[in-house]
């Protein structure tokens, strides 16, 4: 690929985690995951504490995990403060 054509096909992604389908949003990260890991970790930081899907959250609490990005672990505490669901806090939990 070009770096034109990675940039536009980005794009489309980020585009497609607006959908209202939560397996789509979660599997469009996890495909930036390997395109562009700092478009991944904007997202994921995004998507952490504005998607109505803790399935999405908890990938995105996976991804930050995983790609360590610089204060990461900061944003997963103040996330955790705001989180109810028992299985990303159990996530955010573990990465520390």
């Amino acid at each position: 690929l070009t770096d034109i054509d990675k940039s536009n096909i980005v794009a489309f992604m980020i585009g497609l985690l607006n959908e209202k389908n939560e397996d789509i949003r979660k599997e469009i990260l996890s495909a930036l995951f390997y395109l562009s890991e700092e478009d991944c970790i904007k997202e994921a930081i995004r998507l952490i504490d504005t998607d109505e899907s803790w399935i999405v959250r908890l990938k995105s609490v996976e991804i930050l995990h995983e790609l360590k990005p610089e204060g990461y672990k900061r944003i997963l505490q103040e996330h955790l403060k705001r989180e109810n669901n028992r299985y990303v806090i159990e996530k955010i939990q573990d990465a520390f």
